[in-house]
């Protein structure tokens, strides 16, 4: 059977480079026909063009000599190997995939000992055909030519990908007997072990290994990585700061401590290995980088306290000072503590390094836009059009700053551009013409479709309805299934009074497809509201703000949503809690408007519902 055809463009590949067509014997004519002859002198002529990279023109000789004679088996290799790739209808058809690979074979059998030539069959009759075919011809050429190895390799991982353990550890025994054992192949001969569950073969393979260089820090690493993969931190720990005593200033052997120590939950040791390695001369500024980034967003993922990180951070600046990777680091850093003055600051200095960079604009955009200063991050976009050439994702973070500081017009100008840059001849105020997008992409069609979900959000601020539910009306006839179009335009239905029921089925596809989605349980629990069905409502409210709890995620709208709900499910003195966090919650956000925060407050006062 034919078992992957993904390597088909590796094969067009190695067509390229003429792997395949490499000089061979021709084979003696075993008739002295005129069908011989032409087959023949079409051959010769493929293989002076292959020796020109003209594959084109090669592959068409081939395929005229093994139609002039099928049986000679040169043509026929060289021909059959080719179809397999160049031919779409090969593409369709397992048969027609055998059959080209089937070709090959004659000339396999003819010249046993053609090690080029039937190595390469042995590496497609993997793929195409069977381990075993590949496994018969390679062992017969072991015999032929007992000095070549590298097709055993080739059978040991073929048996590995189909968990034939036993027979990947045989070939790859085969493949050292003749080329001996070496560092690039014990770490595959380990994983072979462990995968086959024989822990103890692990170990003996890299033990082997360190026999020989007993101070080898390379080896003494791969030990110790073993053991951490086989669930022994202790010992790998050890031989780490054996590793480390006899080579201080192995870089690699100290990332590998500070990753035990940072499994362990020793901050100090963590601290001192990760100081220790950033004063490391012969670590590069890259690798230090990685490894403190890699650092500092654990810090931020656990809460950890962060000034561990600034002193660590200032012994990479001190010696970096101007590098704009470092500056980088630096700002987004800020910004993850929550500093965006110092991360804009820093940011800015990046930039000033690489004024090209459409990641620094768009990190200074963010960061503006973090720290509610629309009007700033309008300008640096203006600014950014004369360093890079027009992006989309700077321009939609210039549409979510016109968006955040009201100035709609220019956010539906934005969207609209957007849509053109895609599709120019498409109305965007009229119902779609699906005509105009049959050549686009998938990724151009979800683009679209969501560049009309944000117009429909711009237009229902705007309170203009008609637009707004066109304009998702458009999203879902190019995207049926984009969430956050249905999502959006299920709660704009429920605020608005509009089909309460479309709305319940759009939003229970939402929920459906992502029930841990803490927005659109809110937004499908707020339709229900609507509907008047209360209790389930409740229960998905209590879903959302659940989830919400559980990650930290203060949301006014939710905690607002989620009083009105137990209100109406008889439980008033629940309700005045969350109408309360909501109102906290909007203390750090500013998510509401004050028409929001006066009637929160009246019911409050009241301990009831109010209707807006």
């Amino acid at each position: 059977m034919i078992r992957n055809l993904k390597i088909l463009p590796l094969v067009a590949a190695l067509v390229a480079v003429g792997f395949i067509c490499s000089a061979r014997p021709a084979a003696e004519s075993r008739r002295g026909s005129a069908e011989r002859q032409k087959a023949r002198f079409f051959y010769m002529e493929g293989m002076a063009h292959d020796a020109l990279d003209d594959n084109d023109a090669a592959y068409e000789l081939f395929r005229r000599a093994h139609q002039s004679d099928p049986s000679y088996a040169p043509a026929a290799y060289d021909y059959g190997l080719r179809r397999m790739v160049l031919e779409s209808d090969t593409l369709q058809s397992d048969a027609e995939l055998l059959r080209s690979f089937g070709m090959a074979r004659p000339l396999v059998e003819e010249y046993p000992a053609d090690y080029d030539n039937v190595e390469y069959y042995a590496y497609v009759a993997q793929i195409f055909d069977t381990i075993q075919e590949a496994e018969r011809v390679l062992n017969r050429l072991d015999t032929l030519v007992p000095d070549r190895s590298v097709g055993f390799l080739r059978l040991s991982t073929a048996f590995a990908q189909n968990r034939d353990f036993a027979k990947a550890l045989k070939y790859l025994d085969k493949y050292e007997e003749k080329e001996g054992m070496s560092e690039e192949i014990v770490p595959y001969r380990s994983s072979l072990y462990l995968q086959a569950g024989d822990t103890l073969g692990a170990l003996a393979s890299v033990q082997k290994l360190l026999d020989k260089d007993p101070g080898n820090v390379e080896y003494m690493a791969l030990k110790g990585q073993l053991y951490e993969a086989i669930a022994q931190p202790d010992s790998a720990l050890a031989i780490y700061l054996a590793a480390e005593k006899k080579d201080p200033a192995a870089a690699k052997i100290k990332i590998l401590l500070a990753d035990i120590y940072n499994a362990r939950g020793d901050s100090a040791a963590l601290d001192n290995k990760m100081y220790e390695a950033l004063l490391l001369e012969n670590m590069d500024m890259e690798t230090k980088i990685e490894m403190l980034a890699t650092y500092l967003q654990h810090l931020i993922t656990e809460k950890s306290d962060t000034r561990r990180g600034d002193y660590l951070f200032e012994v990479l600046n001190e010696q970096y000072p101007h590098e704009a990777e470092v500056r980088d680091l630096s700002a987004r850093y800020s910004a993850a503590k929550g500093d965006f003055p110092k991360a804009i600051e820093e940011i800015h200095y990046a930039l000033d390094q690489n004024m090209s960079s459409a990641d620094y604009w768009g990190q200074l955009m963010t960061y503006l836009i973090q720290a509610d200063k629309y009007k700033e991050a309008m300008k640096e976009y203006e600014n950014s059009r004369q360093h890079v050439e027009k992006n989309p994702a700077l321009a939609l973070l210039y549409a979510t700053s016109a968006f955040m500081d009201k100035q709609y017009p220019r956010v539906i100008e934005t969207y609209t551009g957007l849509i053109h840059d895609i599709v120019p001849e498409l109305d965007v105020n009229d119902t779609v013409n699906l005509d105009l997008l049959r050549n686009l992409s998938l990724e151009e069609l979800m683009a679209v479709s969501g560049y009309y979900t944000s117009l429909g959000d711009v237009y229902f601020e705007l309170k203009d309805t008609t637009s707004a539910f066109r304009a998702y009306d458009n999203s879902l006839k190019i995207f049926p299934d984009n969430m956050l179009t249905l999502n959006n335009y299920a709660y704009f239905l429920a605020e608005s009074g509009g089909d309460l029921e479309r709305a319940a089925e759009m939003s229970k596809r939402t929920v459906d497809n992502d029930p841990e989605n803490i927005t659109q349980l809110d937004t499908y629990a707020w339709v229900l509201f609507r509907q008047h069905n209360y209790p389930e409502a409740l229960k998905y409210q209590g879903a959302a703000v659940e989830k919400a709890e559980e990650r930290e995620y203060e949301n006014s709208d939710i905690y607002m949503h989620y009083g009105d709900i137990l209100f109406m499910n008889g439980r008033p003195d629940d309700a005045v809690t969350y109408w309360k966090k909501a109102l906290e919650a909007d203390k750090k956000s500013n998510d509401l408007d004050d028409r929001q925060r006066e009637l929160l407050k009246k019911k409050i006062r009241h301990k009831t519902f109010f209707y807006e």
